[in-house]
């Protein structure tokens, strides 16, 4: 069914595979129809919408959407019913209500809004009918092909779960049909519950569609050591630096082209973290830095890294390599060698994987500028991570693996006082 049948004010007469069961103009409607098993938030709510339209002329603003349960089969039943001048909605299976709604007549006009600046960004495809211009734990912006890819869109905010649909408080049916750019924006969170805004915008950047208040549970079913393609890790590495650094800070891991400008990928990827267009500045010891904000970048993996926040930052990321004890002690200094060993014993991991970490914490603080490299281990917590402390600052170290790479990767962020 296609995801297009919302877009017009009245009910298309034969594009509908709709079997009507009971149709009374203005009181009741019941038809039979298919949709994909699960929760396909699109194309329900698109069969709702033109379910309430059959009932009364235009589209309704859809209000209350409840995802009750998954869908088990892909035939169900619509029903409509006209109550005090709104039409209650439900998809049904047998006598089971799967999802719920109430339609609205009529639907305003959406209100114009300035194109997102994220929409100068190029897109970088991850997947079929999916690419992302921005992304991050709280704002993702994506072109879609349909709007079944909307959820698909936002997962870069969480990355290691699955969204599951819950409800969404309204939705504006789309005055569109073709391609769409999908402006996500988390509105709250509690627990594994987040709350996002959605806007539907034409290539053009006018909004077309407009989901408010959808809420999604986060079911955490992600080994966080799996392979990550990289436009997904900045969205998790923002959330999971909260817990473990406090405050926040804008992360982008960009891929890089197998030939490219070190500077220019610095930029893309400052500017996937911020939202916008960025050009970064470069001091005569090649420290990055903008206006209003600290920034930290780093090379390696094939890909770019980028931090932007408040106070001192430092990140690094690198490829864990297999290097003989006495090259490790070399670049490490010996001083370091016990840290190594301790991290190796608590984290249960190889020499290698624990000495890239202390390097990469050590990249950091050099960065920063710091004038101490006595490092201890501040804690060892699961997923792979490890945070260590030096002074009053603090480095969060994170292994994993990055998609067509297979050498295990190490992230790190320093994060300190001015």
């Amino acid at each position: 069914m296609g995801n297009d049948l919302i877009a017009t004010r009245t009910v298309p007469p034969s594009r509908s595979a709709d079997h009507v069961l009971v149709h009374r103009p203005g009181v009741e409607r019941v038809v039979e129809t298919e949709l994909p098993t699960g929760l396909p938030v699109g194309p329900a709510v698109a069969a709702l919408a033109r379910t309430a339209s059959a009932l009364r002329p235009g589209v309704p603003v859809l209000a209350d959407v409840d995802f009750v349960r998954p869908l088990e089969t892909t035939v169900v039943r619509l029903t409509g019913q006209v109550r005090d001048g709104t039409v209650d909605l439900a998809v049904r299976a047998g006598d089971t209500e799967m999802i719920r709604a109430q339609a609205r007549f009529p639907c305003p006009d959406l209100p114009e809004r300035p194109p997102t600046d994220a929409l100068a960004l190029p897109p970088h495809p991850v997947e079929a009918g999916l690419a992302y211009r921005k992304t991050g734990a709280r704002h993702a912006v994506a072109d879609v092909e349909t709007r079944d890819a909307v959820l698909r869109a936002i997962r870069c905010c969480v990355p290691d779960a699955t969204l599951v649909p819950l409800r969404i408080e309204r939705l504006y049916p789309a005055r569109h049909t073709g391609p769409l750019v999908v402006d996500a924006r988390e509105r709250s969170q509690d627990g594994d519950t987040h709350v996002f805004d959605v806007d539907l915008l034409d290539p053009a950047g006018a909004v077309v569609e407009r989901w408010e208040g959808l809420t999604v549970r986060a079911v955490r079913d992600r080994d966080p050591s799996a392979p990550w393609h990289p436009l997904l890790i900045g969205g998790y590495l923002e959330r999971a630096l909260e817990k473990r650094l406090g405050g926040r800070r804008a992360i982008a891991v960009e891929p890089d082209p197998p030939v490219g400008d070190r500077r220019a990928q610095t930029d893309l990827a400052a500017s996937r973290a911020l939202g916008r267009p960025v050009r970064v500045r470069h001091r005569p010891d090649g420290k990055p830095e903008i206006d209003g904000a600290s920034i930290t970048a780093s090379h390696g993996a094939g890909v770019t890294m980028v931090a932007v926040g408040a106070g001192r930052l430092g990140c690094d990321v690198e490829t864990v390599l297999d290097r003989d004890a006495r090259t490790w002690a070399d670049l490490l200094g010996r001083a370091q060698v016990p840290v190594r060993d301790l991290v190796a014993a608590e984290a249960g991991e190889s020499a290698a994987a624990a000495s890239t970490r202390v390097w990469s914490a050590l990249e950091c603080l050099r960065k920063t500028g710091s004038v101490t490299q006595a490092l201890t281990v501040d804690r060892v917590e699961p997923g792979g991570w490890v945070v260590l402390s030096a002074g009053d600052s603090r480095i969060a170290t994170w292994v994993t693996t990055i998609a067509d790479l297979t050498a295990p990767v190490v992230f790190a962020v320093l994060s300190g006082e001015e």
